[in-house]
């Protein structure tokens, strides 16, 4: 993990910020976004691709409610196009919800490899990245009853054992510790307190606190002013879901935060 040193100076340069991840991020988003718009003082870009149960490869949601996997959803072509249409604005990216595709999949390599795909894509625009490490701590403090009924709950279709979950899960620590050491890239540190019972959904009084600890290390600066205070989501539809089976488009011009913040919703 890099040391921070935060920069007192204000910044009013332009901002283009990636957020990804599952329920952890959309819990927390009014607070993440109202982070980034705080320590931020120039125009800024967010594009963000989230969801309860997202994957980062497969279409994965809830029963009723389904999005595309996030290395294939069509926030890519729409980062890449501002990138390359609206040059000279600093890229930031903050990666979050990893482990979900492990009871997906079963196969730890397959989830490196489809994270992997997010950070090249994400290196090779010039962003900084950061990903957050999964509660290994947490997690392996689930007992065999509550770990049962939790994968029944949120990965019906899974029959992966606990201990092959703890393996496979020490696994991708470590996959995505190798994948930090590269330049531009950090594993963002998680503490064991933050999470609630079920250990990997972070508890809601802590939220606020912890998407701020990150997007300190990710932006390596104080908040510079309150922003957001109030912030409504409401109304914002992702580019593309599926709602009990039915495919919806949403075009993304870009919802108003304020007047120099702008959500893309993927």
């Amino acid at each position: 993990m890099k040391q921070v040193t935060h920069n007192s100076e204000p910044d009013t340069s332009p901002h283009r910020i990636v957020l990804l991840g599952a329920s952890n991020l959309t819990f927390a988003l009014r607070n993440t976004l109202a982070g980034v718009m705080a320590r931020t003082q120039g125009p800024v870009e967010i594009y963000a691709a989230w969801g309860p149960g997202r994957s980062y490869g497969l279409q994965a949601g809830m029963p009723f409610l389904k999005f595309a996997g996030i290395n294939r959803c069509g926030m890519w072509q729409a980062l890449d196009e501002a990138q390359q249409q609206r040059p000279g604005a600093k890229l930031h990216a903050l990666l979050t919800d990893v482990g979900n595709d492990l009871l997906y999949t079963g196969d730890t390599r397959l989830v490196l490899r489809w994270v992997e795909t997010c950070v090249n894509r994400l290196r090779e625009m010039g962003a900084d990245v950061g990903i957050t490490a999964p509660p290994v701590s947490s997690v392996v403090r689930l007992g065999p009853l509550r770990y049962l009924a939790l994968r029944s709950l949120f990965f019906p279709r899974s029959r992966m054992s606990r201990q092959q979950a703890f393996q496979l899960l020490g696994r991708l620590q470590d996959g995505l510790g190798r994948m930090a050491e590269q330049p531009g890239v950090n594993l963002l540190p998680v503490e064991r307190d933050w999470y609630g019972l079920d250990r990997f959904h972070i508890k809601r009084g802590q939220r606020s606190k912890v998407f701020h600890q990150w997007l300190d290390e990710l932006l390596e600066r104080p908040i510079a002013q309150s922003e957001g205070v109030g912030l409504s989501l409401a109304g914002i539809r992702k580019q593309r879901d599926w709602f009990f089976g039915r495919e919806r488009h949403t075009p993304q011009a870009g919802y108003e935060l304020n007047e120099r913040t702008l959500l893309y919703a993927y």
